[in-house]
């Protein structure tokens, strides 16, 4: 009766109607469900397979190289056919309705004595979003209430380049790989490549293109029927590809954590830079439907109904099982083992896309001459100085971002930084990668001048001896500095029996970036477009009007 009383009360006539309270209430629940949802939920993955099999680039064959495989078990060297990986009777993943497969590259190490050993694959999380949305001519903005299409049946495509060895920022397919350096107790960061600093797991991690031309569930070269939408990660698709698919979103991990030598660390495919990662993916979805409306049905990403469709009390969450079709080796591929060459005889040129360590020799303010100044080397956490000896320069690793570099203190593993907008000295205090400070070097002579990109400052010697970027470009006499080359393979700091007399290099530009499709868009699509959601705000708007109409 109490309830009821604070439900509904009698006009001066007697009908029944509902309190203010009730009212008031009702509207706050019904604005505040309908507008919970999620748009994004995870597919978490056990490894399935590591084999030197790829059935989208050479199908029925051995692949060129070694991948680490997740997903359905129907996964082998020949799945032809549509529903070839909905076929499968089993997922390592946690998603049951989930039989797709996604695949990249292995990731090795290369151990001192010359051979090479797998790096332990510990699983996989796959992110399927919504983030992208049809293409239309009337806004830069995704709205509202749509959803993007779910992949049609037989849908497959490859996201990376396995070639590519550097990195244009100006690209988005460049921009779409990334590498994560995990550290429970430690910095982690995102690195564009390979980590240059010892990390307890590697989460190598590809964005795939979310829009598509509406016609072909596959191409020839895997990529052709896809394209990315305004930004890598998401926005309004291209009019060549107009039909935004659910974003999907890779990270693999790897276990690195007792390796120290952090520039020994390869892709299956010869790959030391890591700009080389991609990824393949077969749809395998057995209830398209049901993934067409997970994003609708989610109240966050871990209260989805998707998470639990077609578990049992057996098969729930995670985990492993056997492929149907047992793969097969030709070869040794390090599962038994350290093997004497990568699977594929993939050459691996360490010298070549390795780290390069430097000691770094100043000029006076007023001799551009290697026999003035002095050697440089940071305090801790303190101002960087050039006041030391040959023997007890500080080693420092290059690592080139796009045509710029970045100076990391190999002691420590810290960044320099340019503090104070370039007012204060140059210090070797940050280990988080996204305060790097980026410097371009420019020949000057036998030597280089060094311009920081935060400020647009050549960075000068001052009267204290520490560093700092504040020179005017067209002073006179600028600072210059001299590069001694040591062993690409070399961690150590205060040491100089591999050096070199080589000073000299040049700042190689950027690639030029790849020039997406401009074919028009198809006359007949397919799959025009993802069901409209009617959202239940709606509902909620015409409840509230029958209320107070009663």
């Amino acid at each position: 009766l109490v309830f009821r009383s604070l439900l509904f009360t009698k006009d001066k006539e007697g009908a029944t109607m509902f309190t203010l309270t009730a009212t008031v209430v009702l509207i706050i629940v019904c604005f505040v469900t309908s507008t919970i949802s999620s748009d994004v939920f995870t597919v978490n993955c056990e490894p399935l397979t590591i084999q030197r099999s790829d059935p989208l680039v050479s199908p029925n064959l051995p692949s060129g190289h070694v991948h680490a495989v997740i997903g359905g078990n129907a996964f082998s060297r020949n799945m032809p056919d549509e529903n070839a990986a909905a076929r499968a009777n089993g997922t390592t993943c946690d998603k049951k309705l989930d039989h797709s497969n996604y695949w990249v590259p292995q990731l090795y190490h290369g151990r001192s004595d010359g051979n090479f050993e797998l790096v332990t694959f510990l699983g996989a999380a796959i992110y399927y979003e919504n983030r992208a949305c049809n293409y239309t001519n009337t806004s830069q903005y995704c709205q509202s209430g749509k959803y993007p299409l779910a992949f049609p049946e037989g849908f497959r495509m490859i996201a990376g380049d396995a070639s590519r060895r550097t990195f244009n920022k100006s690209d988005v397919t460049n921009l779409a790989v990334k590498m994560m350096c995990y550290n429970p107790n430690g910095v982690s960061g995102d690195y564009q490549g390979l980590p240059p600093v010892p990390c307890e797991t590697l989460r190598a991690e590809v964005y795939f293109p979310s829009c598509w031309d509406g016609v072909s569930v596959d191409t020839p070269n895997h990529k052709d029927h896809v394209a990315y939408p305004t930004n890598f990660d998401g926005g309004v698709c291209p009019k060549s590809h107009p039909i935004a698919l659910i974003s999907i979103f890779y990270e693999f991990f790897f276990d690195t954590g007792k390796y120290n030598d952090t520039n020994r660390f390869v892709f299956s495919q010869g790959d030391t830079t890591g700009y080389g990662f991609h990824g393949d993916f077969i749809m395998g979805w057995t209830n398209r439907t049901a993934l067409q409306y997970a994003f609708a049905e989610c109240i966050s990403s871990s209260n989805c109904p998707i998470n639990d469709a077609g578990s049992t009390p057996t098969h729930k969450g995670p985990e492993k099982i056997p492929l149907i079709t047992p793969a097969v080796y030709e070869e040794e591929i390090g599962l038994n083992g350290p093997i004497s060459v990568l699977p594929g005889n993939h050459t691996v040129n360490w010298d070549g896309n390795g780290p390069v360590y430097v000691k770094i020799h100043s000029s006076s303010n007023s001799s551009s001459s290697i026999n003035g100044g002095f050697w440089v080397s940071p305090g801790k956490n303190g101002p960087i100085t050039a006041t030391g000896t040959l023997e007890t320069a500080t080693t420092f690793q290059l690592l080139g971002k796009d045509m710029y570099t970045t100076f990391i203190n190999k002691v420590d593993s810290l960044f320099i930084q340019a503090t104070d907008g370039g007012n204060s000295p140059l210090v070797a205090k940050s280990g988080s990668p996204s305060t790097w400070e980026e410097f371009m070097l420019i020949q000057q002579g036998d030597g280089y001048i060094i311009l920081s990109q935060a400020n647009n400052q050549l960075v000068q010697l001052q009267s204290d001896n520490t560093l700092i970027a504040n020179g005017k470009q067209t002073i006179a006499a600028p600072t210059t500095f001299f590069l001694v080359y040591l062993s690409t393979q070399s961690n150590n700091n205060n040491t100089h029996s591999n050096t070199s007399t080589t000073t000299s290099g040049t700042v190689t530009p950027s690639p030029t970036p790849t020039t997406p499709s401009s074919s028009s868009a198809p006359a007949f699509i397919q799959f025009s477009e993802a069901p409209y959601v009617f959202p239940s705000i709606y509902l909620c708007i015409l409840l509230i009007t029958l209320i107070f109409s009663l």
